[in-house]
């Protein structure tokens, strides 16, 4: 619990404005996986998520789901490999949870995710992670 509480106030304190070039954040946790098939067939086990955000070249996800203490979960962040024609550009992603955990206590997580696999020519993508409303602008 301590290093998701770190995690958070280390992302979200760290740079005091836009502007500002931040290199006080922690490297990212995890990469991104670009991978048509794995994110249709990957696990998709029951998760909230309450809070994603982009910093750098991570992104920041928040989520709860239920089980005993969340120690065996397999977290990964799967990016479809479709490239939607706008602009600027979109890509779909998903947070894959394999969890065999049988408890109901509910637990929340946090972890960072490089993006840079997803990079294009452009400057610039609109990311949609399933189960977040909200679109997520990546600049680069």
């Amino acid at each position: 619990m301590a290093g998701i509480l770190l995690t958070t106030l280390a992302l979200t304190s760290a740079c005091h404005s836009d502007d500002e070039i931040c290199t006080c954040l922690p490297p990212c946790e995890e990469t991104v996986i670009v991978d048509a098939d794995l994110y249709k067939n990957a696990p998709s086990d029951f998760l909230t998520i309450t809070d994603a955000s982009i910093h750098n070249d991570c992104l920041y996800v928040e989520f709860s789901a239920s089980g005993c203490d969340g120690d065996s979960w397999e977290v990964k962040l799967i990016d479809a490999n479709v490239i939607k024609e706008s602009n600027p550009i979109q890509r779909d992603i998903r947070l894959s949870l394999k969890n065999e955990e049988e408890c109901l206590a509910v637990f929340t997580r946090a972890l960072t995710f490089d993006l840079t696999p997803v990079r294009t020519d452009d400057n610039e993508i609109l990311l949609n992670l399933s189960g977040w409303d909200e679109q997520l602008l990546y600049n680069y």
